[in-house]
């Protein structure tokens, strides 16, 4: 007995574990990591590291060397080995064969302190690269805003649809019990009872059929927010409702909407990627210093052999300081085709803005106008529902009076049937051009108003 009771209670505690959640809380749940977002957050972290690095690229450039080493000294043409930090025998006459110590140390400073503009308009494109980053970030969270509404509003379809099935389920058992009694009185014949039963078959084929629907969807559902479907429930909204105040035909505001702002920055971006492209014909002006530590030569006429202490015995030190420029006069004659490119790249950043405010608009108009005449839908749609729920309620009493035929009752059920199911599909392609208006304005509120 105890085993089967601790049994029943694990069986029950996923039930009692699940969370009931409203839209407001799936949209929160949605953006604590799905990964699209992640992987954008990810991009916008990179894009401002690599605004940093970019900033850097002002400082010095410090390099420093250094060797102590043995072999020989002895100086032929070209003799040197060519590597980082040189260990050079050219050129000494006096050169000796036997092995001596070395100790070479040098530092170099290369600072490009004047680059006609081209590294602040650096670091201005890496900003617009962060920004850019930003807006996609919000497009991203936009979109799976939107996707996730659309799965909630149909798993909410989903749920109308088979509690429709199962009304009907209902009602046509209930039918089935006043035709037995009527059968038996004599008042009806028996073959009514096989028409209901398999009108009565047909109606539980639909249940079953759309309460795989309702679970199929709230898998769909699950995906958005990562966690089991059997982990969560929606918490109940009137799928009934409507927005309180009907939108009014105007212009869109389209100037935060984030998918235009990732078109902007991409247009600006280019736009920076030409101010750096005309400055490539000037040249570099830096600062050059340098500092080296040698130790003493080895001269005809000493010791070879020496110790590898001695190399460190009377070093020399030389510096250098000065004023550099480099020019690369291959821009000269690029530079016209370089300034094209850019500039196409500019038009083509201008036309995919453009088209981008073009298709905003053209679903904020439309979402406007279809909205408007689904609401005058719905209404017609609710008012057929209640006069065809009171025809049918005055026509069952008739049938059970026997004043009517089967065949008549269930014409009126399947109007009733009609009815019902044509005022939840109004409903729910309401709800999907309401999503489609939010989706265009980047402004979900009045939905969280309504299913929060």
């Amino acid at each position: 007995m105890l085993m089967f009771c601790a049994v029943c209670l694990v069986g029950q505690a996923p039930l009692q574990a699940q969370d009931s959640l409203s839209l407001v809380q799936l949209w929160e749940k949605s953006i604590e990591g799905y990964p699209s977002l992640s992987a954008e957050d990810a991009a916008l972290q990179q894009a401002t590291i690599d605004q940093r690095l970019t900033r850097n690229q002002y400082l010095p450039q410090i390099q420093f060397q250094a060797q102590s080493t043995i072999g020989s000294y002895q100086g032929n043409s070209a003799a040197f080995f060519p590597l980082p930090g040189f260990f050079n025998v050219n050129g000494n006459a006096n050169s000796i064969a036997q092995p001596a110590s070395n100790l070479v140390s040098s530092a170099v400073l290369n600072w490009e302190f004047f680059r006609f503009g081209r590294h602040k308009k650096s670091v201005e494109a890496a900003m617009l690269q962060v920004d850019r980053a930003s807006a996609s970030l919000d497009a991203e969270q936009l979109h799976l805003q939107s996707q996730l509404t659309h799965a909630y509003i149909k798993l909410l379809y989903h749920q109308q649809m088979l509690r429709w099935a199962g009304t009907n389920s209902q009602r046509l058992e209930d039918l089935l019990e006043v035709t037995r009694s009527l059968a038996q009185s004599g008042l009806s014949a028996g073959a009514d009872s096989l028409l209901i039963k398999s009108s009565l078959l047909q109606a539980k084929a639909d249940q079953e059929n759309w309460d795989g629907e309702k679970k199929s969807s709230k898998i769909l559902l699950s995906k958005w927010i990562d966690t089991p479907e059997r982990s969560f429930v929606i918490k109940q909204k009137s799928f009934f409702a409507s927005l309180s105040a009907l939108p009014s035909e105007g212009e869109l505001n389209t100037e935060g909407h984030p998918l235009l702002r990732v078109r902007q920055a991409q247009q600006n971006y280019a736009e920076k990627q030409y101010e750096i492209a005309r400055r490539r014909i000037f040249p570099t002006v830096s600062l050059l210093a340098g500092a080296q530590l040698k130790g003493r030569a080895v001269l005809k006429g000493e010791g070879a052999n020496e110790s590898w202490s001695d190399a460190y015995q009377a070093p020399t030190h030389n510096y250098l300081i000065g004023l550099g420029l480099s020019w690369n006069l291959s821009h000269l004659y690029n530079q016209k085709l370089l300034n094209s490119r850019y500039l196409e790249q500019i038009n083509i950043q201008e036309a995919a803005w453009e088209e981008e405010k073009l298709d905003l608009n053209a679903q904020y108009h439309s979402s406007v106008q279809q909205i408007q005449r689904q609401r005058e839908r719905i209404e017609d749609a609710d008012q057929a529902y209640q006069n065809a729920l009171q025809a049918y309620e005055l026509f069952e009493v008739r049938y059970s009076s026997g004043l009517i035929s089967l065949t008549e009752l269930l014409q009126i059920q399947q109007i009733l049937q009609q009815a019902d199911k044509s005022r939840i599909q109004a409903y729910y392609e309401y709800w999907m051009t309401a999503i489609a208006l939010a989706d265009a304005q980047a402004d979900f509120s009045f939905l969280a108003e309504i299913f929060n």
